[in-house]
C-alpha cells in the first residue's frame, strides 16, 4: 500500500468517525419534537441499526454506520459529493444506506437520521415529495 493510499484511508476513516460523532450528537438534540432518544442504544437481538448523516462544510460528505445488537459497528461507509442543499446530501445518505441494506440482504434494519425534512419526505405521499428529493428517489 502506497503512501497516498494510506493517507487517503486515514482521511476517510477520520471523516467516518467525525460523521458518526455528528450523528450521535445531533440525534440527541431536539430534532423530532423534543426526543431524547439515545442513538447508541442497541437494536433488539437479531436486528441491525444504521445511523446515516451528511455534512456540508465546505464539501458535502455522507456516511453511515451499522451496529448489531451488541452495539458493535459491523459496517460503514462514507463519500464526498458535490450537491446543492444539505437536504440533498442527507437524502443521498439515506439512499446509499438503503442500497447497502439491499445489497447485503439484511433482514431487519432500523435506520436513523437527524434530518427531519428528509424523514418527513420519506413518509409523505408521492404528491408531497419535493422536486429536489424526488429526483434522488425516483
Amino acid at each position: 500500500m502506497g503512501s497516498d493510499e494510506r493517507q487517503w484511508r486515514k482521511r476517510a476513516t477520520g471523516l467516518t468517525q467525525h460523521l458518526v460523532f455528528r450523528i450521535e450528537k445531533a440525534r440527541n438534540e431536539l430534532v423530532f419534537g423534543g426526543s431524547n432518544d439515545n442513538p447508541i442504544e442497541r437494536p433488539k437481538e437479531g436486528c441491525l441499526k444504521i445511523n446515516c448523516d451528511a455534512k456540508d462544510n465546505p464539501i458535502a460528505g455522507i456516511a453511515m454506520a451499522c451496529r448489531d445488537s451488541n452495539g458493535q459497528i459491523i459496517n460503514g461507509s462514507n463519500r464526498q459529493l458535490c450537491v446543492g442543499p444539505i437536504e440533498v446530501a442527507e437524502a443521498m445518505a439515506f439512499k446509499d444506506t438503503c442500497s447497502i441494506i439491499s445489497h447485503k440482504n439484511w433482514p431487519q434494519v432500523f435506520i436513523e437520521s437527524d434530518c427531519k425534512v428528509v424523514v418527513d419526505q420519506i413518509f409523505a405521499s408521492s404528491e408531497g415529495i419535493s422536486w429536489i428529493l424526488s429526483a434522488i428517489y425516483y
